[in-house]
């Protein structure tokens, strides 16, 4: 989206810090409320994480749908995920151990 010059209200290009028709100083446009809005609601889950504690593969399942729009969340399935299975992965040797 290209910003207006506030002097003279000419179209100028995005990186532009000033105006190449009258010389003043371009202010950035502020970015839309969708991308506001989709940097708040990616926080971690704490439903999801205990969700992918307990079925890693649900917790890799979430990592692939979540990594493109919010990233922090599909890391944090993906981390737990990562958990539960070593935890399933240490309880299964040592209930071999012991049998």
């Amino acid at each position: 989206m290209a910003n207006k010059c506030n002097t003279c209200g000419a179209t100028v290009p995005d990186n532009a810090t000033m105006c190449p028709y009258c010389g003043n100083a371009v202010t950035p446009t502020q970015p839309s409320n969708a991308v506001l809005n989709s940097t708040e609601e990616d926080e971690p889950s704490t439903g999801l994480n205990w969700l992918s504690l307990f079925i890693p593969l649900a917790g890799w399942i979430m990592y692939f749908v979540f990594k493109e729009k919010s990233p922090i969340k599909a890391k944090s399935c993906a981390k737990w995920a990562w958990i539960g299975f070593a935890i399933d992965v240490v309880y299964g040797i040592f209930n071999a151990l012991v049998e």
